[in-house]
């Protein structure tokens, strides 16, 4: 379909929209790492039918190693005197808030010492405390659930606010976790590859689970719109080089015709500006590849850690919302970094067709 815009208002319209999605790239990446959810990594199975890791094998690795939390989740009923209530029933370790990094509303979350003891504490996310209680100032009241009766301690801000979620010791009903949230410290040493290392132990290799850095993940925003950037102006030095080399070849022109009526000498003499004209346009000539080799290997070398940051989907109903809003986020910054390029592509075949 051809635009009938005068050629002004074609390149301004393309220039518009090239900012405006290089701009909403950034955005997005700003968004993202708004919450600080940094310095974690998500690990979860590759493979179909991965064994879990018992949680008590977990919490002695957390004794002498880092800390790790995992959710198991399943839909209970809760009962009160006056109703019952459906809930996402989440078993975790006491370590959980401190990962997620997500604060509480009320009370506190259980304890080590609870999770030891197996005592029935439980932690409401807000969605719950207000559809079964009807506000966030519950602490000590108490449900059923089974029959065996659980205690509130808390209410915790987990952000979801379509579920209702109640947080509980993992330790009473046992069993296996197989996605897992580690907070990771450079200054303490704790950095991926010491953290790949040492859960081997427990059973978790990299051949049969993938590991997600958050870090990695945020920074793959940023990076979009840098390669983005890089190809634009990489293309624009290539044009400029093209305009060069048309005004060089003009410049010598003109020298010659000038070299065949007067001597040297009398050319510096009278008009260095021709004289010079070849020679600086020679040295913008040798300039521009260099910065435009320069920003497409700098491209490349983005791009290339890329095939190995593996993929959210399918994963993002794990720590909900946490991942899902990862997820989604990776979403539509994949989605603009495309529409980027071809974008940028179109305007360039564009601009030379009219050229």
């Amino acid at each position: 379909m051809k635009i009938n815009f005068p050629c002004a208002k074609l390149n301004i319209f393309c220039a518009a929209v090239f900012l405006l999605s290089v701009l909403a790239l950034f955005t997005a990446a700003f968004l993202a790492g708004k919450d600080g959810k940094r310095n974690l990594l998500f690990v979860t199975p590759s493979q179909i039918g991965t064994h879990g890791i018992d949680v008590n094998r977990i919490e002695e690795f957390i004794e002498t190693g880092f800390l790790i939390t995992y959710e198991i989740l399943s839909t209970e009923r809760i009962s009160l005197a006056y109703a019952d209530f459906t809930v996402t029933l989440v078993r975790t370790n006491s370590c959980y808030p401190q990962i997620i990094k997500r604060g509480l509303s009320e009370g506190a979350f259980f304890s080590k010492q609870a999770w030891t003891g197996s005592q029935r504490h439980a932690v409401l996310n807000e969605t719950a405390a207000f559809s079964i209680f009807g506000g966030v100032n519950i602490t000590g009241r108490q449900f059923k659930i089974r029959g065996d009766t659980w205690i509130v301690t808390g209410v915790i801000d987990d952000g979801d606010k379509d579920a209702s979620r109640v947080y509980v010791p993992s330790s009473i009903a046992g069993g296996n976790a197989d996605n897992f949230l580690v907070l990771m410290s450079e200054s303490a040493g704790l950095n991926e590859t010491f953290i790949k290392n040492s859960l081997k132990s427990i059973g978790v290799h990299d051949t049969n689970y993938d590991f997600f850095a958050f870090d990695t993940r945020l920074n793959l925003f940023f990076e979009r719109p840098q390669v983005v950037l890089c190809v634009f102006f990489g293309i624009l030095f290539i044009y400029i080089l093209i305009i060069l080399a048309r005004r060089l070849k003009n410049a010598f022109n003109d020298f010659k015709i000038k070299l065949n009526n007067h001597y040297l000498k009398q050319i510096f003499h009278e008009n260095r500006k021709i004289a010079f004209k070849p020679i600086w346009l020679s040295a913008l000539i040798l300039l521009c590849p260099a910065l435009s080799l320069s920003l497409f290997l700098h491209t490349v070398s983005i791009i290339l850690p890329w095939q190995d940051i593996a993929s959210l989907k399918g994963k993002q109903d794990i720590f909900y919302p946490y991942i899902e809003r990862l997820y989604n986020f990776d979403q539509v910054s994949g989605f603009l970094f495309i529409f980027s390029l071809i974008f940028l592509c179109f305007s360039v075949i564009v601009f030379i067709r009219r050229k």
